[in-house]
């Protein structure tokens, strides 16, 4: 059996031989697992690229996701003029809070609260930013022998 101190990436076929990896290499699975692909930003340029035919950010693409806004104003569907300019200071320009802006999550919470008649607090809302991480940090609760709570709302 080889020495296995080191990091490895193994594609398995099916999960009974992952199992039987683990149990041969005495490797402990980590409850992330599961193929799930990287959320790497290569496979999300390439992908763009493969389907658009074109790089994201190149012109013509708009990728909101990425940062690239739409920058022309929503005239077909009725929308707001656009500003002419917006005032960014430096204050503007740190990472947000890892478990969403403070403000933000008392807003969603005065929401749900008021229209759905909720009783939740800031501390029940997690921001994320985008959906393939909190859909992947939702999975990752969901798996087998990994335990969680999730209140009634």
């Amino acid at each position: 059996m080889p020495n296995l101190n080191f990091p490895l990436m193994i594609k398995f076929s099916n999960l009974m031989d992952c199992e039987s990896f683990m149990v041969e290499s005495n490797q402990v699975e980590s409850f992330l697992s599961d193929n799930c692909p990287p959320m790497s930003i290569y496979e999300t340029l390439y992908a763009f690229r493969d389907s658009f035919g074109k790089f994201m950010g190149t012109e013509g693409t708009h990728p909101w996701s990425q940062g690239f806004p739409l920058t022309t104003p929503l005239e077909k569907f009725g929308g707001p003029e656009l500003p002419p300019s917006i005032d960014v200071t430096w204050e503007d320009r740190f990472y947000p809070k890892a478990w969403g802006h403070p403000l933000l999550r008392e807003t969603i919470t005065n929401y749900y609260n008021t229209y759905y008649n909720c009783n939740i607090t800031p501390e029940n809302v997690m921001i994320f930013a985008g959906g393939r991480q909190g859909i992947f940090s939702v999975l990752a609760f969901l798996k087998k022998n990994v335990q969680i709570r999730i209140g009634n709302v």
